[in-house]
């Protein structure tokens, strides 16, 4: 249930998650971390969005958030984004730099799998049965997590 709670306060109502069948790929994806809590949301008008959460102390009504956003493109089973925007300065992490890599996804479209040199990594498809995706009166503060620090920044342009 937290997963749960914590991928709608990060996403709001920014994202659909309604499938396409020619396309995989679209919908809310979330990765649990020990100390992260990392959700993708991959549209149909081939636009995405990234949240990350480190500290989840507070729990769901106050969350400490790094944000990107851009577009994204799925060739085979190699996907590319490409960032427009974020809370951390461009080109200083993973998420600010244009990346392509292989993926794929279930048999029954539950997980999504990201591949990289190191290994790979599953994510759990979000499923919001009817319920709100307002994130229910949360407090979001955006911002980037310098050297374990949070420093609230804004969203900005790349």
């Amino acid at each position: 249930m937290r997963a749960f709670v914590v991928a709608l306060a990060l996403l709001g109502a920014c994202a659909s998650d309604e499938e396409d069948p020619g396309n995989r790929i679209v919908g809310v994806w979330a990765l649990d971390l020990d100390d992260c809590y990392v959700v993708h949301a991959f549209d149909a008008d081939s636009t995405y969005e990234i949240r990350m959460a480190c500290d989840l102390s507070a729990g769901p009504d106050d969350l400490r958030v790094e944000g990107y956003g851009g577009y994204w493109h799925a060739d085979g089973e190699e996907l590319t984004l490409d960032p427009v925007q974020g809370t951390c300065p461009a080109r200083t992490k993973q998420f600010t730099d244009m990346t392509t890599f292989r993926y794929g996804v279930s048999d029954d479209g539950s997980s999504l799998r990201f591949y990289s040199p190191s290994g790979a990594v599953d994510l759990d498809r979000v499923v919001r049965d009817g319920d709100s995706s307002s994130g229910g009166g949360s407090v979001i503060t955006f911002g980037c997590y310098v050297d374990g620090a949070f420093e609230p920044r804004e969203l900005e342009r790349y």
